[in-house]
């Protein structure tokens, strides 16, 4: 008989807000691909790697 295990993990306030910060951002990009194929679904995954490289670098 097999047993499951369970455990919980304590993040302080920074660690969760970097966790946060990284969930919200891969969030963004993933809704950004998702809209860009969309309105184009002919775009590669090198296509949509050289948009986004540009969006971000705008933005930085």
């Amino acid at each position: 008989m097999y047993r499951s295990y369970g455990f919980r993990v304590n993040l302080t306030r920074s660690q969760a807000r970097y966790i946060s910060k990284i969930r919200d951002s891969q969030r963004f990009v993933y809704n950004w691909a998702v809209e860009r194929l969309l309105t184009n679904p002919t775009l590669t995954t090198y296509d949509l790697s050289r948009e986004f490289t540009k969006v971000r670098r705008s933005v930085q």
